[in-house]
């Protein structure tokens, strides 16, 4: 399996939002915490309402399938693409939405394959 190449940090799953996005608790963030992580290397349909762009059952299909990867409280790695100090990632590393950008692996398998 590789090995991360960027600056990680161990990161619970609060639960699965969609296909391509995790709420995440972790103690490196302020306040409470949590935040939307998008995973890197997926490029998932809709599957809540509300955006510009229409669900799919593709869409639907992909968050049941992160829900089946990823149950609330698991313990994962979150791996930056870069290798700055975690507070500097978390800032860094943000989608236009303000979400992190991350990698994901869970028990040493990378979530993204």
């Amino acid at each position: 399996m590789p090995q991360p190449q960027g600056t990680t940090t161990t990161v619970a799953v609060v639960r699965a939002v969609d296909g391509d996005t995790l709420k995440i608790r972790s103690p490196d963030l302020p306040d409470d915490g949590i935040e939307n992580v998008r995973l890197l290397a997926l490029d998932t349909e809709e599957s809540n309402p509300g955006g510009a762009k229409p669900v799919t059952p593709f869409g639907k299909a992909t968050k049941l399938h992160m829900e089946g990867l990823f149950s609330p409280g698991d313990q994962v790695v979150v791996e930056f693409p870069g290798n700055e100090p975690v507070a500097v990632c978390w800032e860094r590393y943000r989608d236009n939405y303000r979400r992190p950008l991350v990698f994901v692996h869970k028990d040493g398998a990378d979530a993204q394959e």
